[in-house]
């Protein structure tokens, strides 16, 4: 019964790992491809083109390379972690195109050459950078290294891991068909992804509270109190004392007041100052400011 209650647990815990990927499947990342991949389009080959993932899949490395459908194969470092990236002959024929400023391929049936591989290698390594620039997440350079024609040699490249598979379908501005590349990213990297994700946005949410607190208590009121002197006198004194009664204040003086502050912890000395005028109004003139005032609270 021990074997099998944590066969089950093994199992949940894979699939909480699944879900998870899915899940930041949804965010940013899949964004970035496509917004990278239009970008390197417009700037590099100067086609202006729309990039959507179409598909987004989670499973085994032999899935995942059974999966593909990709014409060449090429050999992604994802920091300790090898992933694949793969393209079909319509983006072979595109690329090509648009960067020698040839015709395009009669057919997309011919033989992949060295140079296919070389010229796709420019092109994805642009788009790889811009996808995975940010050191938290990889910390190594994300980079077509080499590249496959065939699958078979594939699966002994792949570590025995899940992996994340998508499919970006390439179009131009008139909806036309100009081909899709793949992408199988270890599932290693994409919890890496998720979890960078989740920091941000606590930082972010921390962020925003600290500017908000900040603001409320600079907004916050304080009520201030100009004190000539503090003494001590008796219960019996005060009540003793009659109209007309003078309370001597032997080290009271106009030029030397404080501008106190009513804390929960008690008056807190915020100005120094003296007894000035303003226009036809009495004024609290500021001559010092005493350390506490970065300690009010």
């Amino acid at each position: 019964m021990a074997g099998s209650d944590t066969n089950i647990l093994r199992r949940k815990i894979k699939a909480a790992a699944v879900r998870q990927a899915k899940a930041s499947l949804q965010s940013s990342l899949v964004q970035n491809i496509e917004k990278a991949t239009a970008k390197v389009f417009l700037d590099f080959l100067e086609i202006e083109v729309t990039a959507k993932v179409a598909e987004r899949t989670v499973s085994s490395h032999t899935k995942t390379i059974e999966t593909m459908t990709s014409r060449l194969f090429g050999i992604v470092n994802f920091g300790e972690d090898i992933g694949l990236t793969g393209f079909d002959s319509q983006f072979i024929n595109t690329a090509i195109t648009h960067l020698t400023g040839g015709a395009s391929a009669a057919s997309n049936d011919r033989p992949v050459t060295t140079t296919d591989a070389a010229i796709y290698k420019l092109v994805i390594n642009k788009i790889l950078a811009q996808v995975f620039d940010s050191p938290e997440i990889t910390q190594t350079d994300v980079r077509m290294q080499g590249f496959e024609r065939e699958k078979a040699p594939l699966i002994f490249l792949l570590s025995e891991q899940k992996y994340a598979l998508l499919r970006v379908n390439i179009s131009d501005v008139e909806g036309a068909n100009l081909g899709q590349f793949e992408l199988a990213i270890p599932l290693t990297c994409i919890e890496k992804i998720a979890a960078q994700e989740a920091l941000n946005s606590t930082l972010l949410e921390h962020d925003k509270w600290r500017e908000t607190m900040s603001k409320i208590a600079i907004d916050a009121p304080i009520e201030l109190d100009a004190i000539v002197q503090r003494m001590n006198v008796s219960l019996g004194q005060i009540l003793d004392m009659k109209k007309g009664d003078l309370l001597d204040l032997v080290n009271g003086s106009l030029t030397t007041l404080s501008l106190e502050g009513r804390t929960r912890s008690g008056p807190k000395i915020i100005f120094k100052g003296h007894l000035g005028a303003l226009k036809t109004h009495k004024a609290f003139k500021i001559t010092r400011i005493p350390d506490e005032e970065y300690a009010l609270f």
